[in-house]
């Protein structure tokens, strides 16, 4: 959930307050794109899957920076949130690196199987 910065989150548009429901639509599909993306991977293995795989990744880990950075922009700084977007900035670049490893697996899979020999 995210720090509204003393901004009521319990109804959508309350009195006196800007509507963010569109800010709540966004958040579910910052959360649900992973999960599609884990999804497809564990029952699909292709070359191109791979690759999106690794874009989603890599996407998600430019944007979770982004967010560490606007966090440590806000006065007064709530640490417990740089923390948290610290850690899932960390995972992030674990997970671009495994990612890209599976996806030179996958390619080099996918060269095999034409019958390219296993240097090439």
């Amino acid at each position: 959930m995210p720090l509204f910065h003393n901004q009521s989150i319990a109804l959508e548009r309350a009195e006196g307050t800007e509507p963010i429901g569109w800010i709540l639509w966004l958040m579910l599909m910052f959360f649900m794109v992973p999960l599609v993306a884990m999804l497809m991977v564990t029952f699909k293995r292709t070359y191109s899957l791979r690759k999106l795989h690794f874009g989603v990744t890599v996407l998600f880990s430019i944007l979770n920076f982004a967010h560490l950075v606007a966090d440590l922009l806000v006065q007064p700084i709530a640490w417990h949130q740089i923390v948290l977007m610290s850690f899932l900035f960390f995972v992030g670049i674990v997970l671009n690196i495994v990612s890209f490893q599976w996806l030179r697996e996958g390619r080099l899979h996918s060269l095999l199987a034409q019958g390219h020999p296993a240097g090439g």
